[in-house]
């Protein structure tokens, strides 16, 4: 979801805007606007009181903390004492002017929830009487991260096990991608460099007839071909 702008509204006819009875609902119309979406959106006052929950929101609510959120209110003392704090101060940026985006792990005896929410001020007659929250739900993108971390942990594991078997790759400017320790002793052993990832590997190479082999294999691979070969490095 991109920046979601300040809402600005000028009306000589609103009175009393600290009132926590006013018609914030009907100003912004938003129950029309999200009440089809698929994310949750809510909105509060200065108070930290409900103007306005979608449905989503709602059910995401009462299904993490078993309350049934209504107009009115006070959000912060329906949230669990540990969390009350780290909302507050979000919703105290936002009440200060301040529009933002910030991912929370929610915790909850039912489930463990990532949630990215975009903060935006509610902004009338140049004064702010109000926070516009829009909340998605990144869960399954979170825990696919993790996954992904997890085998590339589990992979490079693997491939540090192999202390007898030199690994490596490279790009298709023959710069380093990953190698392995093995590969690094031989590259110490053989030429004398320290190498690092992002080095071209051909500029490793320091003797004139191991570039011109390495670079024909290399290129080989590059066209797509599988093939093997045996070297000699070092005397």
């Amino acid at each position: 979801m991109n920046e979601i702008p300040h809402y600005k509204m000028e009306n000589q006819d609103i009175e009393n805007t600290d009132n926590k009875n006013f018609n914030i609902l009907s100003k912004l119309n938003i129950s029309s606007i999200f009440e089809n979406t698929t994310d949750s959106v809510w909105a509060i006052n200065s108070a930290y009181e409900i103007i306005y929950a979608n449905s989503v929101f709602v059910s995401a609510f009462y299904e993490s903390f078993g309350i049934n959120l209504k107009t009115g209110i006070n959000l912060l003392l329906s949230l669990p004492k540990p969390l009350r704090e780290v909302w507050k101060l979000q919703y105290d940026r936002s009440l200060s002017n301040e529009s933002f985006s910030f991912i929370d792990n929610v915790n909850t005896q039912n489930a463990s929830l990532y949630i990215e929410v975009f903060m935006n001020p509610i902004v009338i007659n140049k004064k702010v009487i109000g926070v516009l929250l829009f909340g998605k739900d990144i869960t399954k993108r979170k825990q696919d991260e993790q996954a992904l971390i997890d085998s590339q942990l589990l992979l490079k594991s693997s491939l540090e096990s192999q202390s007898d078997t030199m690994l490596f790759s490279i790009n298709n400017d023959y710069h380093y991608l990953y190698f392995n320790s093995a590969h690094a002793k031989i590259m110490k052993y053989a030429y004398g460099k320290e190498i690092e990832a992002g080095m071209n590997i051909l500029d490793c190479i320091t003797s004139d007839e191991d570039r011109a082999v390495a670079k024909n294999n290399y290129d080989r691979a590059l066209r797509g071909e599988t093939h093997t070969n045996v070297r000699i490095f070092g005397k």
